[in-house]
């Protein structure tokens, strides 16, 4: 919201910027005045718009300056042998065959 905030206040010193040349320029004051409108209502949308870009984008991954490893005390009970690699046509073949037995049964 303080992109927003600091878009807002620009715009209005747009607007007052934009109505003080006018009128020194010597428009009458009407004319000043909408001048100094349209120069709000251009700096207030790029204001919005700057806002809404900044609030929808994904943030982004920051990486963790401290790295957490969460060591349990139980790791001797660890099975390391439940994860040796695996072939998988051998897991193929096996899926395969107890899909054919179940549709022979």
């Amino acid at each position: 919201m303080t992109l927003l905030r600091y878009g807002l206040y620009a715009a209005i010193g747009l607007a007052v910027l934009a109505t003080w040349l006018s009128s020194s320029a010597g428009y009458p004051i009407e004319a000043a005045l909408l001048r100094g409108l349209i120069a709000f209502m251009a700096g207030s949308l790029v204001a919005y718009f700057a806002e809404l870009v900044v609030m929808t984008a994904p943030p982004v991954a920051r990486p963790s300056s401290r790295v957490s490893h969460d060591v349990d005390e139980d790791d001797d009970e660890y099975d390391y042998e439940a994860n040796e690699p695996v072939s998988l046509p051998a897991i193929r073949a096996e899926r395969d065959a107890a899909v054919d037995e179940s549709r022979a049964a």
